[in-house]
């Protein structure tokens, strides 16, 4: 177990808030897990995997500053403890025993100045809708953007890099070296279809960084 600490101190050092380090080592420290961070960047801010043969492992994206870290990677832990809890038997992914479980781990890090008032108060509101309120999460996920260093944040004008929610209904858009046109915006996602190829509707999320691109 003491090979599992030592992976959990150097891939957590410098990445959540100094007061939040030696809490997180305390909730991990009966754990079997890998911690991996992502190579490029994905859609996802945090991913839990579980296969029956591999070790469980929560894969997190390289970039998040430290305060959007810490709130997703509790969210990806509680992942973890339902699977470990509940292993064999079937839960839906977010379902009550998940947001229990994040509940109960979000409840340590509150009120102790873990996170800024700010993030707190937007956590908590979004935690009294059980974690299914599309308004109160864009809410909060665009405060921890507010948190990001220019490095992350701020690109290259020329670059045109925008998130989605700055486009408007008929703009179109490269990702993943694929290019959409935006065709309906709902509470927190947004419609688009692949630009000239199939009728097919692709959901994205608002706070989506894309590249603007141009239709001659």
């Amino acid at each position: 177990m003491q090979h599992f600490q030592e992976h959990y101190k150097h891939y957590l050092k410098n990445k959540v808030p100094d007061n939040a380090f030696e809490p997180l080592l305390d909730l991990l420290k009966d754990s079997e897990l890998a911690l991996l961070l992502e190579k490029k960047p994905s859609g996802f801010y945090g991913r839990f995997k579980a296969g029956r043969a591999k070790l469980p492992c929560i894969l997190m994206r390289n970039n998040l500053n430290k305060y959007h870290f810490l709130y997703i990677f509790i969210h990806e832990l509680a992942h973890y403890f339902v699977w470990k809890k509940y292993k064999g038997r079937r839960v839906k992914p977010h379902g009550i025993e998940w947001k229990d479980e994040k509940t109960k781990l979000l409840s340590l890090f509150l009120n102790k100045d873990f996170f800024p008032a700010e993030l707190e108060a937007l956590i908590i509101e979004h935690m009294e809708t059980h974690f299914m309120g599309k308004k109160s999460k864009l809410k909060l996920s665009s405060a921890f953007l507010q948190y990001d260093t220019p490095a992350v944040r701020t690109l290259p004008a020329d670059e045109k890099i925008c998130m989605i929610k700055d486009l408007n209904v008929g703009d179109c858009f490269s990702y993943r070296k694929q290019f959409y046109k935006v065709v309906k915006f709902n509470r927190t996602r947004v419609l688009c279809k692949r630009f000239l190829t199939d009728k097919k509707v692709y959901s994205f999320y608002q706070l989506l960084s894309v590249k603007r691109a141009f239709q001659d």
